[in-house]
């Protein structure tokens, strides 16, 4: 019998659940521990990740990492998901193990940030440096059986953020991106996106250099169950593309990290 995926990403942030969460917004992030308390734990993220200690890590792998043929895009009414079809088999999910991680993650989706100007966008800096953008790859631990399971755990979901340069070549991986965004430009709208996108190419092309420590989402409800790996190397778009994406990125206020 072929298994199917269950999307457990809409176990936790469906259409459906989004809409009656407390609204929220990057202009007063502030304010969130007044709707949502875990806003203002100790381990919140994003940081400013200062170059510390080395500590020697096994290398990453990452399975299932080649060309995916079809996947969803959902605007959830704060950014764009893209997140796997209900039809792909649990045997060709995306998954990363290894590079210090405790266990085998499966991925569940991917999204961006950008900010309002090339100069400030990414969610983490490096020494008080910001990206243009940032995009973020979030797996949960598969010792949980489900995402939803995994989000009650410290260690319950990996999140791999890669920062985003503006160069002049273009990059393969996002020209499917960036094809079919215009189907889905009000909330709630929902398309599948039939162009293959290389998940090998979303990653920088030396993931052995990162950074890691354990965290939370960066948006409410904050919850503390994300071990962050964020990559020292970048990937590159062209402006074209960084135009085209930007509109639908979750917008960051670098000015509040």
């Amino acid at each position: 019998m072929v298994r199917t995926h269950e999307n457990p990403w809409f176990e936790r942030w469906g259409i459906k659940q989004l809409r009656t969460i407390q609204s929220w917004s990057y202009e007063d992030p502030e304010a969130w521990t007044s709707s949502f308390p875990a806003c203002g734990g100790k381990r919140q993220s994003p940081i400013n990740i200062e170059r510390a200690s080395l500590r020697a890590y096994p290398k990453f792998y990452f399975g299932n990492y080649g060309n995916i043929d079809r996947m969803t895009v959902t605007n959830n009414g704060h950014t764009v998901l893209f997140s796997l079809p209900a039809s792909i088999t649990a045997e060709s999910i995306p998954y990363v193990t290894g590079g210090g991680l405790s266990n085998r993650y499966n991925f569940v989706q991917f999204h961006f940030h950008w900010g309002n100007n090339s100069a400030h966008g990414s969610e983490h800096r490096i020494k008080s440096k910001w990206y243009p953008a940032e995009l973020h790859l979030v797996h949960y631990n598969t010792k949980y059986g489900s995402f939803s399971e995994a989000t009650k755990y410290e260690d319950g979901l990996a999140v791999l953020g890669v920062f985003i340069k503006v160069g002049k070549n273009a990059n393969s991986a996002f020209r499917a991106v960036v094809d079919q965004l215009s189907e889905v430009d009000e909330d709630g709208d929902e398309t599948t996106l039939n162009n293959l996108i290389s998940f090998k190419h979303l990653l920088p092309s030396r993931t052995s250099s990162f950074f890691r420590y354990s965290g939370s989402f960066t948006m409410p409800g904050c919850e503390q169950i994300i071990v962050w790996t964020v990559f020292d190397n970048s990937i590159t778009v062209s402006e074209y593309q960084e135009e085209m994406v930007l509109p639908w990125g979750i917008v960051t206020d670098p000015f509040s990290l």
